[in-house]
């Protein structure tokens, strides 16, 4: 795990690297998600080479001790809206179609898509673009994990809200 975790982030400090190590219980996806939750944060960036930089001091990282506590946590970075969009895509499944979400926002659909496409960005979700897959056009969480943290975040009420909205459509 330090390996990989050095290879990624060659300049990571040792006390990160080893932290980070501790809490992942050797689990990859906590590795992965970890760097996720850094890079929105600004503490690291990307290099021309594929791997990532520090940019920022990391002494005051609070690193949560399970995914979805890791997982929650960089779901808390995101603004307001953001998390609304992502709670109310998580309602849908693990993937959806921007005209479902449509049914039940009242959104300007090009504004709705500039915020899909922003949080396809930041590797929440993405979005099937190959032209054989009866799937494309579709956008999907990118670990099941985000979308059950965010689904089990949404209030029981919200989601009867939803879910009822969504079979009248």
């Amino acid at each position: 795990m330090s390996d990989l975790l050095l290879g990624v982030v060659p300049d990571a400090p040792i006390q990160l690297v080893d932290q980070m190590v501790e809490r992942s219980g050797g689990v990859p996806l906590y590795a992965v998600e970890m760097m996720r939750m850094l890079l929105d944060r600004g503490a690291i960036s990307p290099r021309p080479d594929g791997t990532f930089a520090m940019s920022s001091e990391v002494d005051d990282v609070d690193i949560p001790d399970s995914l979805h506590g890791l997982v929650g946590a960089r779901l808390d970075q995101f603004d307001p809206e953001a998390r609304a969009l992502i709670a109310d895509a998580a309602i849908l499944g693990q993937s959806f179609r921007l005209e479902s979400l449509l049914a039940f926002r009242d959104d300007d659909p090009e504004d709705l898509r500039g915020a899909l496409d922003g949080l396809v960005r930041t590797e929440v979700l993405s979005l099937n673009r190959d032209p054989r897959s009866p799937e494309r056009g579709q956008y999907q969480f990118v670990q099941s994990i985000i979308r059950e943290v965010a689904h089990d975040r949404v209030s029981r009420a919200d989601r009867l809200r939803l879910q009822i909205g969504r079979a009248h459509v």
